[in-house]
């Protein structure tokens, strides 16, 4: 191409690499998660102070390994 452009008749040249391929994209693929947590807790009088400790603590590990997987 020697720098002149037809709108009427417009050319796409591909372009080598070294080893004889052409140039084409590469899909990278993203990670994405959709979730949604509901955290709920039995506050009757069924539940003592440590187990509804537990709870809480259970319920923060759950959270913070699922936000940020090892």
């Amino acid at each position: 191409m020697m720098g002149h452009y037809d709108p009427k008749r417009p050319m796409v040249v591909a372009r080598c690499t070294r080893i004889g391929r052409y140039r084409s994209w590469k899909t990278v693929p993203m990670r994405q998660s959709n979730a949604l947590m509901i955290f709920i807790m039995d506050v009757s009088g069924s539940m003592g102070d440590e187990q509804k400790e537990i709870v809480r603590i259970e319920s923060f590990w759950i959270d913070t390994l699922a936000a940020h997987p090892v």
